[in-house]
């Protein structure tokens, strides 16, 4: 299984709304119940969710799984070896990705709508996003105009004190002349 081909399950399993987070994709799927909710978000009539309970026990995870392919798998004409099972269960890396990539691919040739919508939904996805980003550059932007105001409105009126200094000290300095001129004039 290639990156390119990961991604893409992420991205389908993103899309799907599931009943928690997905953290670590082997962890989570371990026990069927998230493989469970993507089949009934596809094939509602197929799947009743309490039969699938969230576990750590292997036993259970190993009943969920048989469970989910005996009353669902079959069902859609797909296959899930007791090997592949058996990965899921105990964590080994990319098992699950692959079960699901393949199941990804039969949901998909199956159901040309389910692809238009997660293509749909990916699409408004990167739309939201490019917009959220658009928003916070924006917000950014403004910002950083009202500051340069600001600024130009300190920079104005240090230039005005400035230049009220220059005044004041001109008159300091012209009344300074005179001061010997009076010293003299007191002599």
């Amino acid at each position: 299984m290639d990156d390119s081909e990961l991604m893409l399950v992420y991205e389908w399993i993103d899309s799907i709304p599931l009943s928690r987070e997905k953290k670590n994709m082997t962890r989570d799927f371990s026990d069927g119940v998230l493989a469970a909710e993507i089949l009934k978000h596809y094939f509602p009539k197929l799947v009743e969710l309490h039969n699938y309970p969230s576990t750590f026990n292997t036993k259970q995870k190993l009943s969920n799984w048989n469970t989910l392919s005996i009353k669902v798998l079959k069902k859609i004409n797909f296959s899930i070896s007791q090997k592949e099972i058996n990965d899921i269960i105990n964590y080994k890396q990319n098992a699950i990705e692959m079960v699901l990539f393949r199941l990804y691919k039969l949901i998909i040739k199956h159901d040309s709508s389910a692809a238009n919508s997660f293509f749909k939904n990916k699409n408004n996805n990167d739309d939201k996003e490019m917009k959220m980003e658009l928003k916070s550059l924006t917000e950014q932007i403004n910002k950083l105009l009202a500051q340069k105001d600001s600024l130009e409105k300190q920079l104005k009126q240090t230039e005005e004190g400035n230049v009220f200094l220059q005044r004041q000290l001109q008159q300091l300095m012209s009344q300074l002349e005179y001061l010997p001129k009076i010293n003299n004039f007191n002599q």
